[in-house]
């Protein structure tokens, strides 16, 4: 069993830091209305108080934790669903639960994080996964 600490939103936010700068645009920034955990700095997620949406899945690569126990991890302290752009982590997504998609949105150049690489991933559609209804 993994083992998450619950941590405050400036931690998680160093953990983040960790991760190539790049990649730091797929993340949502750090809110007071989220819950952290940290497997260890560099591995973790977050999990929206209200709509219980998965937030900020992050993991540095020697950091030895699997994304399906990131993801087992935010669903046992209530998360229920995704926001993502389409393609390979949508799919992975998909393949942890994740297989009802409630929304759809046209990617937006107007609204694309600021170091963006629209040469490397294009304008991928925005979507909401949800885990299956059971």
């Amino acid at each position: 069993m993994t083992i998450f600490d619950r941590v405050s939103k400036e931690d998680f936010a160093q953990s983040i830091g960790l991760i190539p700068k790049e990649y730091q645009s797929f993340l949502s920034p750090v809110s007071d209305n989220v819950d952290y955990y940290l497997y260890l700095p560099g591995a973790g997620f977050g999990v929206d108080k209200d709509t219980k949406e998965i937030v900020g899945v992050h993991r540095v690569h020697n950091v030895l934790v699997s994304c399906s126990e990131l993801l087992e991890g935010a669903k046992k302290f209530g998360g229920n669903w995704v926001n993502c752009y389409d393609g390979f982590l949508a799919n992975k997504y998909r393949e942890l639960g994740f297989t009802v998609e409630t929304e759809r949105l046209v990617f937006n150049d107007e609204y694309a994080p600021s170091n963006w690489d629209f040469d490397r991933w294009g304008r991928p559609d925005v979507i909401s996964l949800s885990l299956e209804k059971r």
